[in-house]
């Protein structure tokens, strides 16, 4: 039997690896650049698990206190990456020339934002719950990291290879922008909202009392951000039809 924070890292895997795969696909590098691509993220995740596995007890211990914040940012950045994304493309496609004098590395970074983003939410994304992970099943972090950022590799290069040669759509950035945002709330509501609910169901309290001090900040802060956010692209030209 699997336990559920095995079930949740071989999902978190899968999410990031297929929304790598078809940003690839999109951005049309070719099989060389988005395989070596590919390769020096997962080294970069390894070399990481590396320097974990050395500061074992303390890294452990800051993930574990700070998990669901880690994530409902993460989870954040992927709702907004969403938008970025589409917006992106759309202007790509329009044939949009800009008009500033940017250096080939900005213009570089500016066209490309949205898998620059992406790659730094997955980096951290499956960083984290490895690092989570690795204790609840008795595996040292450096040899789980590898089992699973080979496992990641596998599934990036295969689900690119099978949309590169199967799946001949156009413009699919607009579900990849969409996958994007509900990717980002499915990551909210398990790291924000869950958790809480579990909580106030489990919990025994008084009338007036609270299970938690912490969940109306949560679910205020979130509100706010929400209703700001669709405030912004609601009167922005700039995200203004974009789904």
């Amino acid at each position: 039997m699997f336990s559920q924070n095995i079930i949740e890292m071989i999902i978190i895997l899968f999410l990031f690896s297929f929304a790598i795969a078809i940003s690839l696909k999109e951005y049309k590098l070719g099989r060389y650049k988005s395989f070596m691509l590919t390769i020096y993220f997962e080294i970069l995740l390894v070399l990481s698990l590396f320097i974990s596995n050395i500061y074992e007890n303390t890294v452990i211990s800051v993930i574990n206190n700070y998990l669901n914040i880690s994530m409902i940012l993460i989870g954040m950045m992927l709702v907004f990456n969403g938008f970025i994304f589409i917006k992106e493309f759309k202007n790509k496609s329009s044939n949009k020339k800009t008009k500033l004098k940017l250096s080939k590395v900005k213009l570089l970074v500016k066209n490309n934002i949205s898998i620059i983003i992406l790659l730094t939410c997955s980096y951290f994304g499956v960083l984290i719950n490895i690092i989570y992970l690795a204790p609840s099943i008795w595996f040292p972090i450096f040899d789980l990291g590898i089992v699973l950022a080979f496992f990641s590799f596998i599934l990036i290069v295969v689900i690119y290879s099978f949309l590169n040669n199967f799946i001949q759509t156009k413009k699919t950035y607009g579900f990849i922008g969409k996958f994007l945002i509900l990717m980002g709330l499915y990551f909210l509501a398990i790291y924000a909202f869950v958790p809480n609910f579990q909580i106030a169901l489990s919990s025994s309290m008084n009338p007036l009392d609270l299970p938690i001090n912490n969940m109306l900040i949560y679910i205020l802060a979130i509100g706010i951000i929400c209703f700001i956010s669709g405030f912004i692209i609601k009167r922005s030209k700039k995200f203004k039809n974009l789904i």
